[in-house]
């Protein structure tokens, strides 16, 4: 088992017991996955959830990803690659349709654009009325550039950020 500390520091007095903070992490968070032959080897004992790109254009592909992932019972982290070029409409479809499936994020993958066509599509994204957490608190936000991508996301907004790392 594996423990996350928080808190408490170096003076906190000697304990039996795990102080309030400290969580035990009995799975792994999540696994990216690309096609849904993927996604069923995916073990639900070892993780929580699945993360997996979609396309605006191809929903039918990736609703059934994520009908397919909520049966098997992940949590779900949808990548829209296509967000700021397929219609904004269908890209509010698509996303308004993942999150009433349950998905946990939505995120925008904005590649390097800080215009106002991501603030528009956030706004329009946003307009959605789903089940359960607003869409608001769903939507995430992927940049090719981390700083910018911080900048932009704290201007609209927007809480929660993917960020691929190439080493």
């Amino acid at each position: 088992r594996l423990y996350l500390f928080g808190g408490g520091g170096a003076r906190s007095p000697p304990s039996r017991t795990p102080p309030p903070a400290v969580v035990a992490v009995t799975k792994l968070t999540f696994c990216r996955i690309a096609t849904p032959r993927a996604l069923e080897l995916v073990d639900p004992e070892v993780y929580e959830g699945v993360a997996f790109d979609a396309v605006a254009s191809d929903r039918r592909a990736a609703l059934a990803m994520s009908e397919i992932a909520r049966d098997r019972g992940f949590e779900q982290h949808v990548v829209l690659r296509d967000a700021l070029s397929a219609p904004p409409l269908e890209t509010q479809l698509l996303a308004a349709e993942l999150a009433d499936r349950g998905t946990r994020a939505v995120v925008v993958d904005c590649g390097s654009d800080e215009d106002d066509a991501l603030e528009e599509l956030v706004d329009l994204l946003c307009e959605v009325d789903v089940e359960g957490l607003p869409m608001r608190r769903r939507l995430g936000m992927r940049g090719s550039a981390l700083s910018a991508t911080v900048s932009v996301a704290t201007r609209l907004g927007i809480t929660q950020l993917d960020y691929e790392m190439s080493l």
